[in-house]
């Protein structure tokens, strides 16, 4: 079971949309870590405060706007997830790279927090734009749910959901919603688990 789930994995990852995405994020960090690297030894991580907010928000980004088009088509959820945080793990080496300035444990388990949140997120946005039948503003409608989340934050006067200010700045506020919003997004992909094996039960019974 565990070799056919990264089978599927490491097949969403071949696919031209993930490539693409993840090229670009890439790109994206390469250009950061090269246009901010030290100079000298007493700013090593100058580097690592302009990547680090860029790197969490591309995930965040990213993880809503697969969300949001799964919530449209409704199928390979688990493996665009997966995908999903095979792509978090991938991006790891870059922020190790631009020495951080936070505790290990935070600069690992946040982001594949914030990435597996964020993609809920996309999902009930995508449901949403469904229902209302506004699937092809969905690009549009996924960075206006990233301006909102900063405009909330901005307001409340706290990190809630912020992943930009997350990434600099250890909170255990944000810490405490993108762990309920993570183990939302858990629970909302199991019922669909458990009724294709259901539904594989009773071809099973007539042969």
């Amino acid at each position: 079971m565990i070799i056919g789930a990264l089978t599927a994995v490491s097949l969403r990852l071949t696919r031209s949309d993930m490539i693409q995405g993840l090229v670009v994020c890439l790109a994206a960090l390469s250009f950061v870590l090269a246009v901010r690297w030290p100079g000298v030894l007493s700013l090593s991580n100058e580097a690592w405060f302009a990547l680090a907010p860029v790197r969490s928000s591309l995930l965040a980004v990213g993880a809503a706007a697969y969300g949001a088009a799964a919530g449209l088509s409704r199928s390979d959820r688990w493996t665009t997830l997966g995908a999903l945080l095979a792509a978090c793990l991938i991006t790891m080496p870059f922020e190790i790279a631009s020495y951080p300035n936070l505790d290990a444990a935070w600069a690992f388990t946040v982001p594949l927090l914030t990435t597996t949140g964020y993609f809920g997120l996309g999902l009930w946005l995508g449901a949403a734009a469904g229902r209302l039948r506004i699937g092809g503003v969905l690009p549009l409608l996924v960075l206006l749910l990233f301006g909102l989340v900063v405009w909330i934050d901005y307001l409340a006067g706290v990190n809630l959901i912020n992943p930009w200010q997350a990434a600099v700045e250890a909170s255990a506020r944000y810490l405490g919603v993108i762990t309920v919003l993570s183990a939302l997004t858990l629970l909302s992909l199991v019922p669909p688990l458990w009724r294709s094996r259901g539904s594989a039960r009773p071809s099973g019974d007539s042969r």
